[in-house]
């Protein structure tokens, strides 16, 4: 199977009359001095069809898991054979983890599983227990567990066992219990293990990758434990060496950790690099990219599981039992400088992150007090807050809009603040507060409704975009854009049916149009987003209606319904090209302790995002007041609201939109938090307007 869409698949068929001959290879065993590395292999000969046969030429796959690096270490060092990889092959970018052990023995555990894992904070040391290496799996199990992510650790090694194809680890400087976390099948075996002290001198580490690559098809060699780059780029050269006799091979290397303790925290995706060789011809360099993303350049560890099965033909493990995807590589003769820009634009993104986070929350800070001071205390005229108040609500639209600018944290600042400005002082020359809301709301609803139909352009370069770094997200639209145009389509749609005469049939069709954006499988691909909008949307329906109790019931049964439309649209789709939601309803049959887990992983990372913005915090009570002062008898924007029936109750559809995003999205906090805020800001100008 090969790895570059068009090219000619890899077929063994032909060899199969000359290969059955040789099934039934007997147990090899290998002694050496004690210190040095043993190996004991399985007495498990490999079905003919793949052409593997120990002591003999034929198909290798090696996986080397390099120091911690970062894409710009592997372009500045000058590592020769490692240049040499991305140059032939193709280069990405992928979620490193953190400096912590615990957290790198999650990756280790993540290659295993083919999904996001965690893994044990001490990793077992292998131990030759009848004939055979075994790993002890039962902590990393019991931590999986604990966390909820559904994964199976040895879900990668079971399935080469079950084709046939053996296994081994080398691991110089340690006992190689992390590297065997990758490769171990459900009962915990390796069929070869070198690791230890003994492999620290170059002679005996090039032996152990001779006999490796002798008797195993898939071996794994952990270099994280080398001092630098440049030494593990010398072991790298001499497999390389080994394996330019072999014909045909597969070589992945990537670094688990992104950055070593000390460096800059920015740091924080790091290199992966893949190159197929079939003897005499070579590969063609290019951009990795897989389904898991859907964007050229960037993959996830979850993927090498499924890429390395995929090049050996295999059918197994089903695709419910592994959530990553198979690397492709898109050919470019420009590749490099290609991954260079990514690297630099996903680096400034992640800055732009924090300073545009932080300058909005000082910005709404400001507004939330002086609608206290001046709106709830003082009950005096608060008509200067007019057009603040609804910059602020076009704030994150003029962060989407202002990635048209290039790089620079500056220049994207400036033309987020000249966007919002521009929207609110245009929208403003309306003559009602309705009119206004209607078009500023629906016009920002629109920009990120039709980013996500294009494929995310300006979402993928938006400090207001995916969660990259942590790899949550990549595709569709992200949970922050999510609780903004949720927020948006509610009251603009709130708005615009205040009009008169009513635009009911215009109304209903801009609010189908936004939820399918979000929803389909081939747009946003964002289900709780898609929910949660449709909760809003259908609560203006409700609140609207002169029979509130039926309509109520049958919002709900509308709801429900409508949320199996983008499950089933995925599942009718080829199981390559599925998203996560069609990943995820396909786990979800017949298991129902998976639908507990998925739970109870969101409400761990919802916490986890509460936890970590606790600062932040502190604002919510100002602006629980601010509103409560608003919306009081008597207040500002009550008085507005009392006699426009529509436009308030678009207002209470963004907080249920925000409120529904909240429990279903993995970060719903996030989603609460941006909605909330365009919800406020709206409510501000509301009262401040006066009409």
């Amino acid at each position: 199977m090969t790895l570059w869409p068009g090219r000619k698949s890899w077929s063994l068929h032909a060899r199969s009359s000359r290969i059955l001959s040789c099934i039934g290879v007997g147990l090899l065993g290998l002694i050496v001095r004690p210190g040095s590395a043993s190996a004991i292999v399985v007495d498990r000969a490999p079905p003919p069809h793949y052409g593997f046969k120990p002591g003999r030429e034929g198909p290798r796959s090696l996986v080397f898991v390099l120091p911690a690096a970062c894409w710009r270490d592997l372009r500045r060092s000058g590592p020769p054979n490692l240049r040499a990889l991305s140059a032939a092959g193709g280069a990405g970018l992928m979620p490193g983890s953190p400096v912590a052990i615990s957290a790198q023995n999650g990756i280790w555990a993540t290659l295993g599983a083919g999904r996001a894992a965690v893994g044990p904070s001490v990793a077992p040391a292998p131990a030759a227990i009848d004939g055979k290496w075994r790993v002890d799996l039962s902590e990393v199990r019991s931590a999986n567990a604990r966390a909820h992510t559904g994964a199976a650790p040895g879900a990668l090694g079971q399935a080469l066992h079950e084709v046939g194809l053996t296994t081994a680890v080398v691991s110089p400087g340690t006992h190689g219990g992390e590297a065997a976390l990758a490769l171990a099948d459900g009962e915990g075996v390796v069929d070869g293990v070198w690791a230890g002290e003994g492999l620290t001198a170059a002679a005996a580490l090039r032996g152990a990758l001779v006999e490796a690559l002798r008797q195993h098809a898939v071996i794994l060699v952990d270099l994280s434990a080398m001092d630098s780059l440049e030494a593990a780029d010398q072991v790298i050269g001499a497999a390389l060496d080994v394996l330019w006799t072999r014909g045909r091979y597969l070589v992945i290397a990537l670094s688990p950790t992104a950055g070593a303790a000390g460096r800059d925290v920015d740091v924080r995706l790091s290199p992966i690099v893949v190159r197929e060789i079939d003897w005499p011809t070579g590969s063609r360099p290019g951009l990795l990219t897989s389904a898991s993303t859907r964007w050229e350049g960037l993959v996830t560890a979850a993927d090498v599981g499924p890429t390395l099965l995929q090049w050996w033909e295999s059918t197994a493990p089903a695709p419910t039992e592994m959530s990553g995807r198979v690397i492709r590589i898109r050919e470019s003769d420009q590749a490099l400088e290609e991954l260079d820009r990514l690297d630099l634009m996903l680096l400034e993104r992640d800055r732009l992150l924090e300073v545009a986070a932080g300058l909005y929350v000082v910005y709404m800070g400001a507004l939330i007090l002086a609608a206290l001071v001046v709106g709830v205390w003082r009950r005096g005229s608060v008509h200067w807050l007019t057009a603040p108040a609804l910059v602020g609500a076009l704030l994150p639209v003029g962060l989407l809009l202002a990635t048209l600018a290039g790089l620079g944290q500056a220049r994207q600042l400036f033309v987020a603040a000249g966007v919002a400005v521009g929207g609110a002082l245009a929208a403003l020359r309306l003559p009602r507060s309705e009119q206004s809301l209607a078009a500023a709301m629906l016009a920002g609803a629109a920009v990120i409704a039709a980013d996500t139909i294009l494929g995310s352009p300006l979402m993928r370069r938006s400090a207001l975009g995916f969660s990259v770094v942590s790899g949550s997200r990549f595709y569709g639209i992200g949970n922050e854009c999510v609780g903004v145009l949720g927020a948006m389509a509610a009251i603009g749609l709130g708005s615009l049916l205040q009009q008169r005469p009513r635009p009911s049939t215009a109304a209903v069709l801009i609010g189908v149009a936004v939820a399918l954006a979000v929803g389909m499988p081939w747009w946003g691909a964002n289900w709780g987003g898609y929910v949660a909008v449709m909760a809003g949307l259908v609560s203006i329906w409700v609140l609207t209606s002169k029979r509130r109790a039926r309509a109520a019931a049958l919002g709900v049964l509308l709801i429900v319904v409508a949320a199996f439309v983008p499950v089933l649209l995925d599942l009718l789709r080829p199981v390559a090209e599925r998203t996560h939601i069609g990943s995820a309803a396909a786990l979800l049959r017949g298991q129902a302790d998976v639908l507990a887990d998925t739970a109870w992983r969101k409400v761990h990372m919802n916490w986890g995002l509460a936890v970590t913005a606790g600062r932040w915090w502190a604002l919510a009570p100002l602006a629980g007041l601010a509103a409560l002062g608003m919306l009081q008898r008597g207040g500002p924007a009550r008085q507005v609201l009392a006699g426009k029936r529509c436009l308030s109750a678009g207002m209470w559809g963004a907080v249920v939109s925000a409120l529904v995003a909240m429990v279903l999205n993995d970060s719903g906090v996030v989603s609460l938090a941006v909605g909330l805020a365009v919800w406020l800001s709206v409510l501000i100008f509301i009262g401040a307007r006066g009409r």
